[in-house]
C-alpha cells in the first residue's frame, strides 16, 4: 500500500512541476492535474490537503533541478575555468535559451514574482532555499578562487542572473545580455 502511495505522490508531483515549469502558477490548478495524471481529485487531495500543499512539493521536487542546467552552462568554460568564466557561459547560456519562443524563464522566478505578495507562502520559501543553493554554489566557487568577499560577490552574482532572467522574459533580445557581461566584469573582473 505504500509503495502504491509512493507512487500516487511521485506521478501527481511529476505532473504538477511539468506543469509549473511551463505555466504560471494560476494555470496549474488540480482539475489538469487529476487529467493528466489519470487520477481523481479525491486522490490528490489524499496526498496534498490544498494547492498550496501541493504547489509547495511541486516547488521543492524541482529545487534540486534548478542549478543544473546553470551548471551545464557553466562547464562549458572548461574543467579549471575561473568563476568569472564560467558565470558568463551562464549569461550566454540564458540568452541563446530566451532566443527560443517558447522560453518559459525558470520557474522559481516566476513563482517568486507570482507569490510575491504572499510574504508567508511556503513555496516562496522552498524558492529561497533553491537561490540560497544557488549563493552557496558560487561561495564556495569564488572562496576556492581567493575571492576577498565571497558571499557579497555570490549575493550580487544571484541578482545578476535572476535579473536577466526577467530581463530577457520581457524583452527575449537585445543588447540585455551585452550589458549584463559588462556588470559581470564589473562584479567579478576576469583574472589574466
Amino acid at each position: 500500500m505504500a509503495r502504491n502511495g509512493s507512487a500516487t505522490r511521485l506521478k501527481i508531483l511529476d505532473v504538477a512541476s511539468g506543469m509549473l515549469s511551463s505555466e504560471s502558477v494560476g494555470n496549474v490548478n488540480l482539475d489538469k492535474i487529476s487529467q493528466l495524471a489519470g487520477l481523481t481529485k479525491k486522490s490528490i487531495y489524499y496526498h496534498f490537503p490544498s494547492k498550496d500543499h501541493l504547489l509547495t512539493a511541486a516547488v521543492d521536487y524541482l529545487r534540486p533541478t534548478y542549478l543544473e542546467q546553470y551548471r551545464v552552462w557553466a562547464e562549458r568554460a572548461g574543467e579549471n575555468a575561473q568563476m568569472h568564466d564560467r558565470v558568463l557561459m551562464i549569461l550566454k547560456g540564458l540568452s541563446q535559451a530566451a532566443e527560443d519562443p517558447h522560453w518559459k524563464g525558470c520557474c522559481f522566478v516566476r513563482v517568486a514574482a507570482e507569490l510575491g505578495s504572499l510574504p508567508g507562502h511556503p513555496a516562496r520559501k522552498m524558492v529561497a532555499r533553491a537561490i540560497r543553493e544557488m549563493e552557496t554554489w558560487f561561495e564556495v566557487e569564488l572562496a576556492a578562487e581567493g575571492c576577498n568577499n565571497p558571499i557579497g560577490v555570490a549575493r550580487l552574482l544571484v541578482i545578476l542572473l535572476n535579473g536577466v532572467v526577467v530581463t530577457l522574459l520581457v524583452h527575449r533580445n537585445g543588447p540585455y545580455g551585452s550589458e549584463a557581461i559588462e556588470l559581470l566584469d564589473t562584479i567579478l573582473p576576469a583574472k589574466h
